[in-house]
C-alpha cells in the first residue's frame, strides 16, 4: 500500500507517538553497531561546543544524550509523544517537534547534522528537497552523517512493526549520492551497512558529507 506524502507523515507521526520509549528500548536491547561507530566517529572527532542538529531525534535517549555533553544540539522529531520525553529527560539541549520537510530553521547554523534511521520515513519524493535544506542550514566546511536506503521504494507500509504500521520509503545508493551531489554536499564516505532487525539482515546506504567552504 501506498501513501500520499500527508498521509504518509500522519502515519508515521501516530506510530512514533503509540511507541513513546518503545522504540529506543528496542533499539538498545538489539545493540545496533553501526549505529554505535557513527555515534563514536562523531564523538571522537566533532569539536567541542560545535552546534550540532539531530534529525528525527526520538527521545533523545540514542544520540543526542550523548553529543549533548560536549556540544550545543538541537533535536528535531515529527512526534510530539518523543519529543515530550526528550525534553523531560535532557534539559540541556534543545528540542523541537516539527516536520524535518517543512521546518523553518536558519542558513549556515549548524556544524554538523545527522540523521540515524529517519530519511527511510521521507516520501521518495521529498529526499532531494530534505537534502538540499541540510545543505542549507550547514555552516561552510559543515559535516552531515546519515542513513539512507538502498532500494528504490516510493513509499509502503509495514503493517506491523514493533507492533504498529509504520511508513518506509527510499531510492537506490546511485541516487542518494546524486541527490547529496546536486544538493552541493562533498561525499566523504560512503557504505553500504548491514544491521540485524527481527532476525533478518537488513542493509542501508551510510554516507558522511561535508558543505564546502571553511
Amino acid at each position: 500500500m501506498t501513501l500520499e506524502p500527508e498521509r504518509a507523515r500522519h502515519l508515521v507521526r501516530t506510530s512514533y507517538d503509540q511507541l513513546g520509549k518503545g522504540y529506543a528500548d528496542w533499539a538498545r536491547q538489539n545493540a545496533d553497531p553501526v549505529r554505535q561507530r557513527y555515534l563514536q566517529y562523531l564523538l571522537t572527532h566533532l569539536p567541542a561546543g560545535s552546534k550540532v542538529l539531530d534529525l528525527g531525534c526520538g527521545d533523545g535517549s540514542l544520540i543526542t544524550a550523548h553529543l549533548v555533553r560536549d556540544h550545543d544540539v538541537t533535536g528535531v522529531d515529527l512526534s510530539s509523544t518523543q519529543i515530550e520525553e526528550a525534553g523531560n529527560t535532557i534539559p540541556n539541549a534543545q528540542f523541537i517537534c516539527d516536520d524535518i520537510t517543512t521546518i523553518d530553521l536558519s542558513e549556515s547554523s549548524f556544524d554538523t547534522i545527522v540523521a540515524f534511521y529517519c530519511l527511510t520515513h521521507v516520501p521518495q519524493q521529498e529526499l532531494p528537497s530534505v537534502i538540499a535544506r541540510v545543505a542549507a542550514w550547514l555552516r561552510p566546511g559543515g559535516l552531515f552523517v546519515g542513513s539512507f536506503g538502498v532500494d528504490d521504494e516510493p513509499g509502503s507500509v509495514q503493517d506491523d512493526w514493533l507492533g504498529v504500521p509504520m511508513f518506509f520509503s527510499g531510492c537506490r545508493p546511485e541516487t542518494n549520492r546524486e541527490i547529496l551531489t546536486e544538493a552541493g554536499l562533498v561525499i566523504e564516505q560512503d557504505r553500504i551497512e548491514t544491521v540485524e532487525e527481527f532476525d533478518q539482515k537488513v542493509r542501508f546506504h551510510w554516507i558522511m558529507a561535508r558543505k564546502p567552504g571553511q
